[in-house]
């Protein structure tokens, strides 16, 4: 058992150098001040760690990268330490996945990325023909705000929690999130691999945006047919909306592809 130990240990010492290295070049290369920064910094890592044929040594190593990567969220350590002990081929990610379209997991990483710029160039231009660095978290806010986007669709609840909590959103898992939202925050967070630009915001918002007008259009068609010709008057009302959100919908401005949806 004693030799069992000093193998064990002997091996946590050599894969230690190494992952120094590793964790390094993660740091360099994700901003892990942000939630979403630490599980691509660990996405990063698992590949590595997962070759390690020690169980233990895994286990170990996947401790250390948690601490030094300052993951205090008792979620993502458990799913670290779960995929790298196991050896999964799989990135990490939760297993309450709810199934979103496109559209709000966009936006839910926006509203999740606080002031930190996204895109790697970070500059857009203004209609004034100034130039203003892209905080999609910024933006993000304004669309959802002005216009309640989010009201009646899945993630409510979970985008509320993210706007209320302001410019400055930090660790966003840390928020005070219920269960299910605190796994489908992770889940959006440890499952994205495209770059969050601000052409990709602004197609997320429109499709918000048509999802909830065809959700008022159902409404409409709803009202009409229950009232039928008992109220004259407010057949007419409903029936000018509905004209009125047929035109709304057919604006260019509004066009762009549907979102897709994330199977859980």
């Amino acid at each position: 058992r004693r030799n069992g130990k000093d193998a064990y240990l002997q091996a946590l010492k050599q894969s230690q150098r190494y992952f120094d290295y590793l964790i390094d070049r993660a740091r360099a290369q994700f901003p892990v001040r942000s939630a979403e920064g630490k599980v691509k910094a660990v996405n990063y890592l698992l590949p590595h760690i997962q070759r390690v044929p020690s169980r233990m040594v895994r286990d170990g190593l996947a401790q250390e990268i948690a601490q030094k990567m300052g993951i205090d969220s008792a979620l993502l350590r458990q799913e670290l330490k779960h995929v790298a002990v196991a050896r999964s081929t799989a990135a990490l990610k939760t297993p309450a996945e709810a199934q979103i379209t496109d559209a709000e997991r966009i936006l839910i990483r926006a509203l999740a990325s606080g002031s930190e710029l996204q895109n790697s160039e970070g500059r857009l231009s203004a209609r004034d023909g100034a130039e203003e660095e892209f905080d999609p978290a910024r933006q993000a806010r304004f669309a959802l705000q002005e216009d309640r986007l989010h009201d009646g669709i899945a993630t409510e609840s979970l985008i509320e929690t993210l706007l209320s909590a302001g410019a400055e959103v930090g660790d966003a898992l840390s928020l005070p999130l219920s269960e299910a939202d605190r796994r489908l925050l992770a889940a959006v967070l440890m499952n994205e691999d495209e770059e969050l630009t601000a052409e990709r915001l602004d197609g997320a918002v429109k499709a918000l945006r048509r999802k909830s007008i065809r959700r008022r259009q159902e409404g409409v068609q709803q009202e009409i047919q229950a009232i039928g010709n008992k109220d004259p008057g407010r057949l007419l009302d409903l029936l000018r909306e509905k004209e009125r959100l047929k035109r709304v919908l057919m604006d260019p401005g509004l066009a762009g592809d549907e979102p897709g949806a994330l199977a859980g």
